[in-house]
């Protein structure tokens, strides 16, 4: 059985302040009838991240306005530090692309390790690599879900790692 993160309490309106501190979450539970999903980034075997069928034309739709805001429509770059669990748009290092981001934490050197709120993998950017994320964008909830198996424990902690985490990753298409 898979298990669905709780959403990480109400969402907040993002147009209260400058600086986005909250993003809407989808959760799905156990109760939900069965859904289909999209596994979109696999730490290990229990944890991975996935988003429902239903959001990919809203997901598809997300990252469209994101190709545009990127370069085209000249966002500002972000003129001071970012800031630990704030929401910001990142380039993402594999595309170039422009993505919504979460920074987790802050390096003394300008980098930051961000979160890719709608599809759960993370990297360490460089502060030219983020942009202050537009009102227009936080408004949509974070698109990614994180998910584990119930009941699901090592046998010894080589296991989360390795083979037995690539094969997991291949399962859905993730092993790279």
């Amino acid at each position: 059985m898979i298990f669905f993160s709780p959403p990480a309490g109400p969402p907040v309106d993002p147009l209260r302040a400058r600086r986005v501190r909250s993003l809407g979450r989808v959760s799905l539970s156990p109760d939900d009838p069965v859904r289909m999903v999209y596994v979109s980034h696999v730490v290990h075997q229990n944890q991975f991240f996935a988003h429902r069928q239903e959001d990919t034309v809203h997901l598809n739709a997300l990252s469209a306005r994101l190709a545009r805001h990127g370069d085209s429509e000249g966002l500002p770059t972000l003129s001071r530090a970012p800031e630990a669990g704030e929401y910001l748009l990142a380039r993402y290092s594999c595309d170039r692309n422009w993505y919504r981001c979460r920074v987790e934490a802050v390096d003394g050197e300008g980098r930051a390790d961000v979160t890719y709120v709608d599809y759960g993998n993370r990297e360490l950017v460089c502060a030219e690599d983020l942009k202050p994320m537009p009102e227009s964008l936080a408004r949509q909830h974070a698109f990614a879900v994180e998910c584990g198996m119930t009941h699901l424990r090592p046998v010894s902690r080589d296991l989360w790692q390795g083979e037995g985490r690539k094969l997991f990753a291949k399962l859905f298409g993730q092993e790279r």
